[in-house]
């Protein structure tokens, strides 16, 4: 089992060059140049099977490659600790799996109507971000009731931690590589995460104390920072910006929180 333990933080109040001077201080390094990568969000929009289990499955395009991914969020049973209410665990499959996991959700999903009565749901947002552009081949024939809604390219630069421990006053030797992404998208969204890979549900809570202490070395003393949350990633601010009706209905299931607190 692969469990990413990650947390978001707010960068548009920055210059490249603070950033990268803070990270350095830390102790990271550049993880080679910026990348630039297409990612495609997949679900069945009749029933939005997948996104209200809070589900992602996305076909990610580089460098003329790509791999089929599938994010599933853990519901770890909450701890004291305020970290653990601003990270989040999200189970991570790639290749075919991906997919074959995908669709036994939705074939196992009894809620076959759509979730916003008034429809909207199934077209939003494609004129704007999708036209001119094909999605990719579905890798097997059962794969009718998946269709893409998210189109989302990213510019992302990438800062690696080995051996956080030393580096963060963390009381406990952290021996897992903590990484550091700048992403910028092409709906002109900026924004920062610090992530750390765990292969057990046990590891999480130090994973997450070792998160949020990066990130308060990083920009929680600054003026710039004054929001007691994290900000929205790249995948819900294009949901709340381009598919409304979609992100109304993952806020009033649950699956999301409410962006008051950003305001983008």
């Amino acid at each position: 089992m692969i469990l990413e333990v990650e947390q978001k933080f707010r960068i548009d109040n920055y210059d490249d060059d603070e950033i990268s001077s803070r990270l350095r201080t830390l102790g990271f390094r550049p993880e080679g140049t910026a990348v630039t990568f297409t990612d495609w969000y997949f679900d069945d929009l009749s029933s939005l099977a997948l996104s209200l289990k809070d589900c992602w499955l996305r076909y990610r395009e580089m460098g003329g490659h790509g791999e089929w991914q599938l994010k599933r969020g853990k519901s770890l049973q909450p701890g004291t600790d305020d970290s653990t209410s601003k990270s989040t665990v999200y189970e991570e499959v790639e290749g075919l799996e991906a997919v074959d996991i995908a669709l036994a959700v939705i074939q196992s999903d009894n809620n076959t109507a759509l979730r916003n009565e008034g429809g909207g749901i199934e077209t939003e947002g494609h004129g704007a971000t999708m036209k001119d552009f094909p999605a990719p081949s579905i890798p097997t024939s059962q794969a009718h009731s998946l269709q893409p809604f998210v189109r989302l390219v990213t510019n992302r630069t990438s800062w690696i931690l080995s051996h956080a421990g030393a580096h963060t006053g963390s009381s406990a030797t952290w021996n897992g590589k903590i990484r550091v992404d700048l992403d910028t998208t092409n709906t002109h969204y900026a924004v920062g995460e610090v992530e750390t890979v765990v292969n057990s549900e046990d590891q999480v809570p130090e994973a997450q104390a070792v998160v949020q202490r990066v990130i308060e070395l990083l920009v929680g003393n600054s003026e710039n920072n004054t929001s007691p949350s994290p900000p929205i990633g790249k995948l819900e601010h294009f949901l709340l910006h381009f598919r409304p009706n979609h992100y109304q209905t993952l806020i009033q299931s649950g699956v999301l929180l409410d962006a008051d607190r950003v305001k983008n």
